[in-house]
Order: C-alpha cells, then sequence, then structure tokens
C-alpha cells in the first residue's frame, strides 16, 4: 500500500481505510526438514570443523548432524518484529556412541553480531530414535533474528536433528479509520491528492507530494502538518518516495527521467526547525547512458548498527533491467553517508519497478507489465 498515484477525479470514488491490529492469528515463520534433509535450507550456513561426517546427512530420511565440538548449523535473518508468542521446536536423536548429549540452541537479536540474546538445550535424546527436543518460547523481536545449532559437548555422541519448527502469531486488523463517499466523509481527508508515495513509524503517516511531504495521524486519518523539506530539488519530481527505516529515519528520494539529473535521497527530520540533509547525490551518467530511477525506491536496515541500505529498480534504458544499491558506509553516529553503488542486472523490466529485500540479502522485484521475480 504504497507509492500509488491518485488524482482528485479518483479520489471522488476511492475508499480510503487503514487498519490496526485487533487479534493474533498462528503463523509458521520457517518449518524445515519436513519429512527429509537433503541440503541445508536457502540462506543457512553449516560449519563442519572435523567430525566424523558432514552436517548434511541424507540417510534414513535426512537430517542435520552436529558431531564435534566445533560443528554448528546458523539460520539465515528472519524478521520477528510483527509475531507474538513466538515458539521454536526440533527433533533431537544421537549419533554414533558414548554419552547422549541435548542440542544447545542461541538466539541472535541483532543479525549474528552477538548471540547471547537467549540460549536453550533441548532434551537429551537417549537413541537414534528421534524425540521432541522443545518447544521453546522466544522473546527475540527484531527483523534480523538468526538462530545457532550445536551440541554442548566435545565427547560422547553426536546429535543429530530435523523437524525444525518456527511459529508465532500475527495480527488480525480493524479498520482504524475510513474516508469514503459511502461515509460522505471523502471530503475530510483533504491530504489525499496528487501524492505518489507513503511510510510509516509508529505513529504517523508519510505522504509523499512532489514538493511536500505530508504527515498524517496514522490512528485517526487526521493530518497534523507538514515535515521541513526545505533545500530538496533535482529531478522530474523533487519528492517521488519516502522510506521509513528500521529505526524510523525518514528518507525521501527525486526522480529522474534520463541521465540529465542526478538521483537524490534526503534525510528528513520530523523536527519542524530541521532542514533536511542530502545524504546521495548521485550522477547516473557514470554508469548508464540512459535511466529513469526513482519511481520506487526501498530503505531497508538501520543506521546504527550498519545495515543501512538504498535500493532504486530502473524503469527504462537498454536491458537487462538493473537495480542499483547503495550500502551504508558511515559509523554509527556520525552523518549518514553511502558507498559505491553495486549494479545488479535481473531478466525483466518493467514500468514503476520495485524492489522488496528479503533479511538475507536476496530480494524480490516486480513492476507493471511483468510478474514478481
Amino acid at each position: 500500500m504504497k507509492n500509488n498515484t491518485f488524482s482528485k477525479a479518483v479520489a471522488l470514488f476511492f475508499v480510503l481505510v487503514f487498519y490496526v491490529s485487533i487479534g493474533w492469528a498462528q503463523t509458521t515463520i520457517f518449518e524445515e526438514a519436513v519429512p527429509t534433509f537433503t541440503e541445508l535450507p536457502d540462506g543457512w550456513t553449516g560449519v563442519n570443523s572435523g567430525g566424523l561426517d558432514g552436517i548434511v546427512q541424507t540417510s534414513t530420511g535426512g537430517y542435520l548432524l552436529v558431531d564435534d565440538a566445533g560443528d554448528y548449523v546458523e539460520t539465515m535473518e528472519y524478521d520477528l518484529s510483527l509475531y507474538n508468542n513466538i515458539t521454536l521446536n526440533v527433533d533431537v536423536a544421537t549419533y554414533g556412541s558414548g554419552d547422549a548429549h541435548p542440542l544447545f540452541i542461541e538466539v541472535s537479536n541483532d543479525g549474528g553480531i552477538s548471540w547471547n540474546h537467549e540460549t536453550f538445550t533441548s532434551a537429551t535424546p537417549s537413541s537414534s530414535t528421534y524425540i521432541t527436543g522443545g518447544p521453546f518460547s522466544i522473546t527475540a523481536d527484531a527483523s534480523n533474528v538468526k538462530f545457532r545449532f550445536s551440541r554442548v559437548s566435545a565427547d560422547g555422541r553426536g546429535v543429530r536433528f530435523r523437524n525444525i519448527l518456527l511459529e508465532g502469531e500475527l495480527p488480525d486488523y480493524a479498520t482504524l479509520f475510513e474516508f469514503s463517499n459511502a461515509n460522505a466523509n471523502l471530503g475530510d481527508a483533504a491530504w489525499f491528492s496528487d501524492f505518489r508515495s507513503f511510510a510509516a513509524d509508529a505513529n504517523n503517516l508519510y505522504f509523499g507530494k512532489p514538493n511536500v511531504i505530508e504527515v498524517v495521524d496514522r490512528f485517526t486519518g487526521v493530518k497534523t502538518g507538514n515535515l521541513n523539506t526545505t533545500g530538496i530539488t533535482g529531478g522530474w519530481r523533487n519528492i517521488n518516495d519516502v522510506e521509513v527505516s528500521a529505526d524510523g529515519d525518514i528518507f525521501a528520494a527525486n526522480g529522474i527521467l534520463g541521465v540529465g539529473d542526478n538521483f537524490k535521497v534526503y534525510h528528513v527530520s520530523t523536527d519542524p526547525l530541521v532542514e533536511p540533509v542530502n545524504v546521495l547525490d548521485f550522477d547516473f551518467s557514470t554508469i548508464f547512458t540512459s535511466t529513469r530511477i526513482g519511481d520506487k525506491f526501498t530503505v531497508v536496515g538501520s543506521k546504527d548498527n550498519g545495515s543501512l541500505a538504498i535500493y532504486a529498480a530502473e524503469s527504462n534504458g537498454p536491458s537487462p533491467a538493473r537495480i542499483v544499491k547503495w550500502l551504508i558506509n558511515s559509523a554509527p553516529g556520525d552523518p549518514i553517508s553511502f558507498g559505491d553503488p553495486v549494479v545488479i542486472d535481473v531478466a525483466q523490466k518493467g514500468s514503476a519497478n520495485q524492489v522488496a529485500p528479503l533479511p538475507n540479502g536476496n530480494f524480490y522485484h516486480t513492476g507493471a507489465g511483468i510478474s514478481i521475480n
């Protein structure tokens, strides 16, 4: 529900509705090795530090194996920020001879930088017959949670494990506010015109217009003011898209047609006395002969932990289609700056192309007239 362009005429027939959570529904976040393991799941990594056998085993239905003190399996990042009542479960069995040991599970709430958020020890299996190792209640609530599985002892039998299940509850929704002709109140949403994008944080919606970012209370739909956009210039629209990062920073980008204008991204403050800061000013003529960029751009990550990234998808120019990615290169607390762009070729190109990044660094790409890739 972002980056849509509506004229005033279209708005006459439009029902504008926003929602809030009123309940929770059980959802599977991941379910791996059911019924067989033939390779590590996408985005997961395994380290075999010298055990007798490899991490991935395909016999007897398939399983993962840690049979050395240095062996471990590490998952990709998972966004758990919207989930409630998260539980992890795993089936465990023994491998080899000697004393039996449990599986050790570590949880990182910062993408694997540290592993001390919480730890668990499974039930101890007594044979090669699998038992349920959990369940474990997970309190990690970040957008980049990772899990690591290992063994607690260097001696005795190894631990085989499979049927790894992570579940949580996602919110159901109820209407927060609605503007429509049917309710005879569409005119109360006077801010609803000539915008091409909107983004949200914990309290507000931010609607990007050619030269203005309007602030609307996300619980009531009432406009509360404008952000300071002094000095934002460039492109065929000075403000073509608005994004909010994982730590609540607001960014606005222009749109450019061809290579005559630079693609610009501004860091915009919620303080009306603070003017925007230009954090990216890129001349595409240095890498492209023609391009249209800025119909959609995407901001993910956080400046505070160094994961902030910007994606922009090209909407015209020669094939193949191209996506450009910038990674933050400034230290936490310093003024935001980005490194050199990374150009990624993709097979299909539509109009108003958009990127939806995943926590493991992969992404989805789509646009008008093409499929999701």
